[in-house]
Formats: C-alpha cells, sequence, structure tokens
C-alpha cells in the first residue's frame, strides 16, 4: 500500500475518532451541567472549524507527497526508457 493512501486511511480514521470522541466529551460536560446546550454547539462548531483547517492541511501535505513521488517515479522511468 502506498504512503498516501495510507496516509488518507489514517486522516480518515482520526478524524472519525476525533469526532467521536469529541461528541462523548461535550456530552458529558453537558450532562454534568459544567456546560449549557448553546455552548457546547458554540464548542463544537470551533472544534469543527479546528478540524477542518487541519484536515486541509493534512491534504495540501499529502499532495506534496503525491507529486514528489511522481516526480521521482518520472526521473526513473527515464533513465530505464
Amino acid at each position: 500500500m502506498s504512503k498516501i493512501k495510507k496516509g488518507l486511511l489514517i486522516g480518515i480514521g482520526l478524524a472519525s475518532v476525533a469526532k467521536r470522541e469529541a461528541k462523548k466529551v461535550l456530552n458529558g460536560l453537558e450532562k454534568q451541567g459544567r456546560l449549557n446546550e448553546p455552548k457546547a454547539k458554540k464548542l463544537a462548531k470551533s472544534l469543527l472549524k479546528k478540524a477542518i483547517t487541519k484536515e486541509r492541511k493534512l491534504q495540501t501535505m499529502l499532495k506534496k507527497e503525491l507529486v514528489r513521488d511522481l516526480n521521482s517515479l518520472k526521473r526513473r522511468v527515464k533513465k530505464v526508457v
């Protein structure tokens, strides 16, 4: 499996786990009375915004890695041909 595919799968898995865990934490705080619903929603939106930013950075990094790998492959093919 390529590094890029592994990276994408890891990113998807981490996003899924992070979302589930954030929901658990927010629900727990709300049940304890430490966070009311409007504040929980605001915090959830903030966390989502940060997650989207991190996801975009990961995508950019993976694209750069892909371009680098493709360029390396092109150089190897040219040497063989």
